[in-house]
């Protein structure tokens, strides 16, 4: 009897995956949270909050597996909350998945993000920027 082996995804091919799903799902939430219909019918409403949950669960797929391509994130985010606390009255987490923030490579220092990620993670996202960039101008 063989043991089925799990593998971890390369930090590419796992970031490209997610990066679409979770942009997808950011355009949806947002469009339909702007929709300017007011008030918002129940059905909108219903709808709004099953797409707000899914967001909510992938983006919890992310923040668990975001340690392993990025182990200086949560000692980053740390010393980054106690120096900007103070100084902000603004609220930090949003209970709206599309406006928080997926803490991605390029969102950090770029001075601080060589040693927040594993190697080649920043390098990798700006690859797959480029060519999202290359597909919306296909698409146009």
């Amino acid at each position: 009897m063989s043991v089925p082996t799990w593998r971890l995804p390369t930090a590419s091919a796992w970031r490209t995956s997610q990066d679409k799903k979770q942009d997808k799902y950011r355009r949806r939430v947002s469009k339909l949270a702007k929709t300017k219909i007011q008030p918002h019918t129940p059905n909108q409403d219903a709808t709004l909050s099953e797409q707000r949950n899914s967001l909510r669960n992938k983006m919890r797929n992310w923040e668990q597996l975001r340690p392993i391509y990025m182990p200086g994130l949560l000692k980053f985010l740390t010393e980054w909350l106690r120096a900007e606390l103070p100084a902000t009255d603004a609220p930090l987490w949003s209970d709206k998945p599309e406006k928080a923030s997926l803490w991605l490579p390029s969102q950090l220092p770029p001075e601080q993000r060589l040693g927040i990620c594993s190697p080649g993670l920043p390098g990798m996202e700006a690859k797959l920027r480029v060519a999202q960039c290359h597909d919306a101008l296909e698409g146009l």
